[in-house]
């Protein structure tokens, strides 16, 4: 019982650092290229979300440190 507490406190504070990261890509003032087009940082925080969350899906609780 203790460890699934545990666990379950690990997954939400990998779930805010992720955010978090993300986060700051969306407000930074660079700009990403992906596949030789431009992109600004709230479209490069889209891609990155919907590739983790395919990673999620795939392979389960996935770390920043993964």
């Amino acid at each position: 019982m203790l460890s699934a507490s545990v666990s379950m406190a690990e997954d939400s504070a990998n779930q805010k650092e992720i955010a978090v990261l993300l986060d700051s890509v969306a407000a930074s003032d660079c700009t990403f290229v992906r596949n030789g087009k431009r992109h600004d940082g709230a479209n490069a925080k889209k891609h990155l979300r919907r590739k983790y969350d395919y990673a999620l899906r795939k392979y389960g609780d996935i770390t920043a440190d993964q």
